[in-house]
């Protein structure tokens, strides 16, 4: 192999190392990414549960006061 050669392999051994360097780094992000939106999920899912537990009582709050006074002044 002559000098040429070397350098042009040297050279492409570069460049893939670089390309391995960014696909880790976007590898870490994608990673990073999926996590916090897994927590994101995960505390809209609790939240979507307490919403559904007060809008429940409230209701069934709202239906006793229309039982009353539904038999309050309709009779």
């Amino acid at each position: 192999m002559s000098t040429e050669d070397h350098a042009m392999l040297f050279e492409i051994r570069e460049r893939i190392a670089r390309i391995e360097a960014r696909q880790v780094h976007i590898l870490d992000v994608l990673t990073e990414n999926k996590n916090k939106v897994m927590k994101m999920e995960e505390e809209a899912h609790a939240l979507k549960g307490k919403i559904w537990l007060i809008s429940t009582i409230v209701f069934a709050f709202l239906a006793a006061i229309w039982e009353v006074a539904k038999n309050k002044f309709l009779r």
